[in-house]
């Protein structure tokens, strides 16, 4: 079989495309050439030309014409498959914010206020004479020889501050309902100078102690219990010892001895427990 020139193939392609002259594209013309070059011996053209005829050249033709029109997808080039191409949508997730972290300022450490030194507990002068409003007393003890009676009187110091009992105090023997039965003459005497005249610091809860010696009371019976009166030097005010619980007043009056002049007197004041 002879092979037909382009004019022959092309006519005998638009009559079976069924197209006028000169309507396949020169594309289509030279595949179809191409291929019926290439076919083996004995395969007859009118069915090649039938195949392209009647399947794949009418779709290659109507892809070719289709590309060619106006405003097809050939004419707006790489604008349209841009435009056909969906736009990417910005993500939904929102954005993680930003990390702030707090500014550590610089540490501040609470100053020390200055340390309180305590106040050491103020020490009595030696000259700090004890008050009646520090003191209180109280009789120990009766004893009677000879017609005397002596009460042994212990002091205790019931302030905050230490002081110092020191001289002689006046003294008198008192009834219950506080009248004087008997009173020493002597004049209160601050001065530690002289026998029997001690000093003594007394501490806060500390004791002084000393005896009351009188003799010759000839008044009335006194109403008991009877009570020994100091009273101090230097204005220090006045210290009643009253007898302690379960002391024995057979003693606490002095007997009468006649027209002799009554007495009454303190020894000197000494440390006591």
């Amino acid at each position: 079989m002879t092979t037909p020139n382009d004019d022959q193939l092309r006519a005998m392609l638009e009559a079976r495309a069924g197209r006028p002259d000169g309507a396949v594209p020169e594309e289509i013309l030279g595949r179809v050439v191409r291929a019926a070059r290439s076919a083996r011996a004995g395969f007859a053209l009118p069915k090649l030309l039938g195949a392209f005829a009647a399947g794949a050249l009418v779709v290659v033709v109507a892809g070719v014409l289709l590309i060619n029109q106006p405003g097809g997808p050939g004419a707006t080039g790489s604008a349209g498959a841009g435009a056909g191409a969906s736009p990417t949508l910005p993500s939904s997730e929102p954005s993680p914010a930003p990390s702030v972290e707090a500014s550590s300022g610089p540490s501040v450490e609470p100053s020390a206020g200055p340390t309180a030194t305590p106040s050491p507990t103020p020490t009595i002068a030696s000259n700090r004479a004890c008050l009646s409003t520090q003191l209180t007393a109280e009789i120990l003890s009766w004893q009677g020889a000879a017609g005397n009676r002596v009460a042994d009187i212990r002091v205790t110091n019931v302030g905050r501050l230490t002081c110092i009992l020191a001289g002689r105090p006046r003294v008198q023997l008192r009834g219950a309902n506080g009248a004087v039965l008997m009173e020493s003459s002597a004049t209160p005497n601050a001065s530690p100078s002289g026998s029997g005249n001690g000093v003594v610091d007394v501490a806060p809860g500390g004791h002084a102690a000393t005896q009351v010696d009188a003799s010759n009371y000839c008044g009335p019976n006194p109403a008991l219990p009877v009570t020994v009166a100091l009273i101090l030097p230097v204005g220090a005010g006045t210290v009643v010892a009253k007898p302690a619980p379960g002391t024995d007043e057979s003693f606490a009056v002095p007997p009468c001895m006649g027209s002799a002049a009554s007495l009454i007197s303190m020894n000197g004041w000494t440390a006591a427990h």
